[in-house]
């Protein structure tokens, strides 16, 4: 929207193509304006310009590094540049690239708890070197510690 309330355009559409959805649930912005979209009924995460122009996804339905099964939330570290996974059906957070290249995960989590990550919606990363994860299984906060390609 425009800064007095007039839409401006959309992106996307219902499908498995590229640039289309199946239930997206999360979106992050970078430093360039790009927008990555978690796609949960996909089980992938797009990229796009920011005009709305399809540049490349990634992932794919499995359990193997670099692949998502249900992402819930995409989380773009503007310090370091690289792009955070909540892999819900996984029980894990994954690290990628801004081009998707894989570079380290952490999982499954919740299981000393009993509980499981497909209700987690949303990660953030704070600057002393923690990840938090909002984990509504168990109703609290998971606070992760983080490896050096984290640390900011």
């Amino acid at each position: 929207f425009t800064p007095d309330g007039k839409f401006i355009t959309s992106f996307g559409s219902f499908g498995t193509g590229e640039g289309q959805f199946v239930n997206p649930s999360r979106l992050d912005v970078d430093g360039r304006g790009n927008v990555y979209v978690a796609d949960y009924g996909n089980n992938h995460i797009d990229k796009f310009t920011p005009d709305g122009k399809f540049l490349t996804s990634w992932g794919s339905l499995g359990k193997g590094n670099g692949q998502i099964y249900f992402p819930t939330d995409v989380f773009v570290d503007h310090i370091v540049g690289n792009v955070w996974v909540v892999d819900s059906g996984n029980d894990r957070i994954q690290e990628f690239t801004q081009d998707g290249k894989f570079i380290n995960s952490w999982g499954p989590l919740g299981i000393a708890t009993g509980g499981h990550l497909h209700n987690s919606v949303d990660f953030d990363l704070g600057l002393t070197g923690k990840g938090y994860l909002i984990d509504r299984d168990t109703s609290r906060i998971q606070v992760l510690s983080v490896s050096p390609t984290m640390q900011r």
